[in-house]
């Protein structure tokens, strides 16, 4: 017994978008691994941030002590 070619199109149709769809969760699992790995790298980078924000702040305290920095002037006014 024969399918009807409107059978055989609707098959086609659903194998199709099956396929289509396969892909597409594909793609969105790439996206997904790729934003992961986008978001290790800037939390690394933050880390890295932090520690180097900590040891200028040291570094500064140590040589002028406590106070304000005005970055734009380059100047320190102590806290004292």
């Amino acid at each position: 017994m024969n399918l009807t070619p409107e059978e055989v199109q609707s098959l086609k149709i659903l194998k199709e978008n099956t396929e289509k769809i396969t892909q597409e969760f594909g793609l969105i699992k790439l996206a997904t691994l790729n934003l992961e790995a986008r978001e290790e790298n800037a939390e690394n980078l933050l880390v890295k941030l932090k520690t180097q924000e900590t040891q200028i702040v040291k570094a500064l305290e140590e040589k002028y002590g406590q106070g304000s920095i005005d970055i734009d002037k380059g100047t320190f006014t102590s806290a004292k």
